[in-house]
């Protein structure tokens, strides 16, 4: 298959190498899902963080390192034992056609625009983006929390492409986070013999969910492949209220592929404290990017 993907599980402030069976010509790496925690207890938030570094270090060999931040003004910071990120590597294996496009931005500020993606052509059939990191931190000191936000969004503007960005976090006092920012990966194509399909799933479920294919997929094409990624996320604690934090997270871990579904375990934003409150799921959700392989 000339668009190979492959997922592993990597705590955070760890790394992994993803090996491919063929020469890696392009790829990207994102977010699946992530989880951090403080451990046994709640704390307040200075500064929630998430990067994915990534490199072709081999022809076939891709090496991602994670680094997470979990932390209040206090000393207390992420248990890096229990929290961890599962990492997927998109990575295209096939001829080396200018038609294929995935390239990442940083430090996208929230409501705003990279500096811009020269694309495959305008207005080109496929153009998406996946979150691979954000940064959010109040202005110098801790504070409770009522909400967070990270994603990415794709815009095109004639034959440029940009990954913009949406990163928010605040209390129910007023403070709002000082640093917000986003990294986003851009996958586009005008090219319809990559066999390359891509799908957008918003979910809140703790069940498994489809993500139907049926109606994209030309007539007797079949997936062989999934990747699943998140492209944005937001939770939130209910009725106005802020709370420490315990744990929070995001996404999907597992998924199964049929000839025209991917199905989900579960897909859905977290957020806990140790004194039982947890996440409105009704103003909660995560945005699932599903890119489908059908060579």
């Amino acid at each position: 298959m000339p668009l190979q993907t492959m997922t592993q599980r990597i705590s955070t402030n760890g790394g992994e190498t993803f090996t491919f069976n063929d020469s890696v010509v392009t790829f990207f790496a994102g977010v699946s899902s992530f989880s951090f925690t403080y451990g046994s207890s709640d704390h307040h938030v200075e500064q929630l963080a998430l990067t994915l570094t990534s490199s072709l270090t081999s022809p076939r060999q891709v090496q991602v390192n994670v680094s997470g931040t979990l932390q209040d003004a206090s000393g207390n910071s992420i248990d890096n034992r229990n929290s961890y990120v599962y990492v997927t590597v998109v990575a295209w294996t096939g001829a080396n056609t200018g038609g294929l496009v995935m390239a990442t931005e940083d430090g996208i500020a929230d409501n705003a625009r990279g500096a811009g993606i020269s694309l495959p052509s305008a207005n080109p059939g496929i153009l998406v983006t996946a979150l691979n990191g954000f940064k959010l931190a109040y202005a110098g000191t801790d504070h409770h929390v009522e909400y967070v936000r990270a994603g990415t969004g794709a815009a095109s503007s004639g034959s440029m492409g940009f990954v913009e960005g949406h990163a928010n976090m605040y209390d129910a006092s007023g403070n709002t986070a000082a640093t917000a920012n986003v990294n986003g990966a851009l996958l586009a194509t005008s090219m319809q013999n990559l066999g390359i399909y891509t799908a957008i799933k918003v979910a809140q479920s703790g069940s498994p969910v489809t993500v139907d294919f049926s109606g994209i997929l030309p007539s007797g094409v079949t997936l062989k492949s999934a990747a699943v990624l998140v492209s944005d996320f937001h939770v939130q604690y209910g009725g106005g209220t802020d709370h420490h934090v315990q744990t929070i997270g995001t996404g999907c871990s597992t998924w199964t592929v049929s000839p025209t579904s991917v199905t989900l375990n579960t897909a859905q934003s977290f957020m806990y404290d140790d004194s039982g409150n947890n996440q409105d799921n009704g103003a909660s959700n995560v945005t699932i990017l599903v890119v489908g392989s059908a060579l």
